[in-house]
């Protein structure tokens, strides 16, 4: 776009998609006008005559599950070393990022386990946050006896410094603070000289590891008019998390209503209406959700959208853009084909069984990964205190953004974000603000000037000549 600076024109179903429901997964479109994204699971051919043509090399598919549990479990973790230790293969320094969840410690430990039979240094990269409700130091520390551990403390200064820089590489607005995280972990291992990470990312796409499992379940249950199995499941939520059953009915209900008053609570619940200009609203209506539905049950289907659709591919262009930024290479053992077809083959019971998603996963790393994250009830995003941030150290590099997006933006409703910025600083009302605030960070970096580049030499991008 340095080159052909008319190609720099923002796409506004896009933008309006973003700002309307904080939808970043925009099948083949991307935020600039006549440019287009390859598929997952697609590869480009390139033909001088036609042109370039995506070409499908994947498909969700089942693979065989041995009948018996325990060998079923067996079989996963056998899929799961292999696939890590394929991933260990290079000839240049091996790390894994470290956040102390489920996925990332399983790959951790996993490669603990390997070391036994190997040559293999165990290298982490870790960040670690200022607030007790999000960061997970301790269970970070449990993984990491005997390994050369590395952390970085995220910080909100930090993040006000470099958040253009990580813009311009990811070239998009940005959902929320978190992939800073993830950039902090890059720039880390780039100072350690470690080229390559193995991650834990696609664990709960593959083994319904979200929240909205519970409620596809229910919903399940519900519609074949088992409710002795709905039942057994509720009780089961009730007694693990005695405050918060209603959350998985939530979802239930919303999974069994129609597509156009699934839209309408969406719009409710993003509240973004009042930021919009009129013109953005109308021209754009609610872009429907892709269907794919490979298998008969609800809750598969709903796994390959998670992977293909709605949650992954924001996910990976994270991972991928913030690696690239520090010229680091990301590995993924979680989506290794294998691995993923045999979680499609699963049993649902060894994907959530009552309370307890990923149930494999856990089962597997019995005795490998320590009892107290597989034991873990909390399910954190790896994320900074966003909204503490926004409300104390970043509340004036946000409300500047808002006033610019006002008075410079034909895409925003200038009274509705200064009604916005007069608001009481809610989590709803911030996430209303925060995509208000990346998307015209965007346009000032993406749109309004020449293209910067990123200084070789330094650490602050400059103007491409």
């Amino acid at each position: 776009m340095a080159v052909r600076p008319e190609l720099r024109r923002p796409n506004l179903r896009a933008v309006y998609r973003y700002l309307a429901r904080g939808d970043l997964n925009l099948d083949e479109e991307c935020f600039f006008e006549g440019i287009e994204s390859l598929p997952p699971a697609h590869y480009l051919v390139l033909d001088r005559r036609l042109g370039g043509r995506p070409v499908r090399y994947w498909s969700p598919g089942a693979a065989e599950v041995p009948a018996r549990r325990g060998e079923a479990i067996e079989r996963f973790r056998e899929l799961l070393f292999d696939s890590v230790r394929i991933r260990l293969r290079a000839d240049v320094p091996v790390g894994s990022s470290l956040s102390g969840g489920l996925d990332s410690s399983s790959i951790v430990s996993t490669i603990d386990a390997l070391k036994a039979n190997a040559d293999i240094q165990q290298r982490t990269f870790s960040a670690r946050f200022h607030s007790r409700r999000f960061d997970e130091g301790r269970y970070i520390r449990e993984v990491t006896a005997g390994a050369d551990a590395h952390e970085t403390w995220v910080e909100p200064e930090a993040f006000a410094s470099e958040f253009a820089r990580m813009q311009w590489h990811q070239e998009e607005p940005i959902a929320s603070t978190s992939p800073f995280a993830q950039y902090c972990v890059m720039k880390l291992a780039q100072e350690k000289g470690t080229t390559v990470l193995l991650d834990g990312q696609g664990a709960d796409e593959a083994m319904a590891g979200y929240d909205q499992a519970h409620g596809i379940v229910w919903a399940h249950w519900l519609t074949r008019g088992r409710i002795d199995r709905l039942g057994r499941e509720v009780a089961s939520y009730a007694g693990r998390y005695r405050e918060e059953p209603w959350r998985p009915a939530l979802f239930a209900t919303y999974y069994l209503l129609p597509q156009a008053a699934r839209d309408r609570i969406a719009a409710r619940y993003y509240g973004s209406n009042g930021v919009m200009a009129e013109g953005l609203r109308h021209q754009f209506a609610p872009a429907p959700v892709a269907s794919i539905e490979p298998f008969e049950d609800r809750l598969r289907n709903e796994l390959v959208r998670w992977q293909l659709v709605t949650q992954l591919p924001e996910f990976l262009r994270y991972a991928d853009r913030n690696s690239m930024a520090f010229s680091r290479e990301v590995r993924l053992p979680f989506l290794d084909h294998r691995l993923v077809e045999y979680c499609f083959g699963l049993p649902a019971d060894l994907l959530l069984r009552g309370a307890t998603t990923k149930v494999v996963l856990r089962e597997a790393m019995r005795g490998i990964v320590p009892d107290v994250i597989l034991e873990r009830k909390d399910k954190l995003a790896y994320s900074p205190p966003q909204a503490k941030w926004l409300r104390g150290p970043l509340a004036g590099w946000l409300d500047g953004l808002l006033a610019d997006a006002a008075q410079r933006r034909d895409v925003f409703d200038g009274d509705g974000i200064l009604a916005l910025r007069r608001k009481p600083p809610t989590r709803r009302n911030l996430a209303v603000a925060w995509r208000v605030a990346s998307t015209e960070a965007w346009y000032q970096l993406m749109i309004d000037r020449p293209l910067p580049a990123p200084n070789p030499g330094g650490r602050e991008p400059i103007p491409a000549t």
